[in-house]
This record gives C-alpha cells, structure tokens and sequence, in this order.
C-alpha cells in the first residue's frame, strides 16, 4: 500500500506502518520540494534519518546481517520521456562479518554513463577506510588514499585496467 499526502494535507491511499511492503510519496508539481527534518534542542545533535536492516522477518526483531547485505540507498531517477531511468545512487553495506557491537560497512556511489540506462559503481569507501575510484573496468583492486602500513600497500598508486599495471605508486 501507499500513503500519499496531497497538497491539501489529506492522506491518499493510507496503509498500516508496518506492512509488508509500505510506501510513503510525497508528490508536488511546485517549482521545488525540499522535504524537511527539522530538530530544534539546545544540544550538539541533529536531525537523523535512519535506515535499519535485520534479516529477522518479524517487525522489530534482530538477526544479524550478513557481509554484502544492503543497508540502504538513495536511487536518484528521471524521465526519458517514457520511463523513471536510475541516474546516480548511494548505498551503504555490510562490509565484513558482523559482531557484538562489531558492525562494518562500506558506501558505494554509482552514476550511470551517458548513453547508458544502469548505473554502475565508481566510488567506494570500505570499512578500513580505504578510498577506491574505477574508470570503466569497474575494478577496485588498489585503494586511493592514505594508507598506515609504510611500504606496505602504495599510499597512492594510479594503475591501468591490468592489476599487474601499476603505472604510479608512492610509498610513505
């Protein structure tokens, strides 16, 4: 089901929160929509949107996750005249074996080639804080960025579609 407000502030379609498959649009034909998290307190916090991902099947209930498992995303459409195409995204994952209080993830940021209808992955921040760019190979096999281990992995390294081409790397 949905729930739709229109702009007369009435509810459109309403639905249980909840169900199995709930739907929450906001729809506009405005110049401009910014929908808005508002939290005024005297603190150091902020407005937060969550996203929460179990694999129990009961509402509220806890299972853990697994690595590769999606935790959220934010897909960024348009129309072709026809059809919403995905333009670009953000998503985040499990990036390795969970624990107690042990919860890595990894983000991912995807744009989609012009001439293209599907987006694919160019930038990637794992859980060890490793910074990957890919070019049109979609490889992620040398991170970009700082790394602790001197001489161990390049701090920097810039390298072909081959992972045996590394064309540029510099060591700490």
């Amino acid at each position: 089901g949905q729930v739709a407000i229109t702009g007369a502030g009435t509810y459109a379609n309403p639905t249980q929160l909840g169900a199995t498959d709930p739907t929450f649009t906001i729809q506009t034909n405005a110049a401009v929509l910014w929908p808005t998290f508002d939290h005024f307190v005297d603190s150091t916090s902020a407005a937060t949107m969550l996203f929460r991902k179990s694999r129990n099947t009961t509402v509220g209930g806890h299972t853990v996750i697994t690595n590769g498992d999606l935790l959220g995303a934010l897909n960024f459409y348009g129309s072709d005249g026809t059809n919403w195409l995905l333009s670009a995204y953000i998503q985040a994952f499990g990036d390795g074996v969970p624990g107690t209080n042990d919860m890595p993830g990894k983000i991912t940021f995807g744009t989609t080639s012009d001439g293209s209808s599907s987006a694919n992955e160019r930038l990637r921040l794992d859980n060890a804080g490793r910074l990957f760019l890919t070019g049109a190979n979609n490889a992620f096999t040398t991170p970009f960025g700082l790394n602790s281990a001197a001489n161990v992995d390049p701090v920097f390294a810039i390298q072909g579609t081959d992972t045996n081409s590394t064309m540029m790397a510099l060591y700490s």
